[in-house]
């Protein structure tokens, strides 16, 4: 697996570039992009994981709304999240076992 450096991937932030267009400039096979959505003190973050040759979107995951009173707690939930999606859809594994997987591995408690 590919990761491309943050600072390569920011240089996208507000365009509109295409999944695929993103995917060929940063010789990456699939691409991961976000969004977030505030009111008052909650969020919702949407990621989707995207095929960069087809622009096919693989799968799309939304957390929230979430309370902004502990930035860390939620930047670490949304992580684990999109690991989860992300094991689920490259290695095969359902949605299920990939979220307890990931959560195993940082020490969360899940029921399936």
């Amino acid at each position: 697996m590919r990761v491309a450096a943050q600072t390569s991937a920011f240089s996208f932030k507000g365009k509109n570039d295409s999944a695929k267009e993103v995917g060929e400039k940063l010789n990456t096979a699939h691409v991961v992009e976000g969004s977030i959505q505030q009111s008052g003190k909650h969020i919702k973050i949407t990621a989707r994981l995207s095929r960069a040759a087809t622009n096919e979107e693989i799968c799309s995951e939304s957390c929230g709304p979430l309370e902004l009173t502990d930035v860390f707690a939620t930047q670490s939930e949304i992580a684990h999240k999109v690991v989860a999606g992300l094991r689920g859809q490259l290695t095969g594994e359902t949605t299920a076992n990939a979220t307890a997987a990931a959560a195993v591995q940082a020490g969360i408690k899940v029921q399936v």
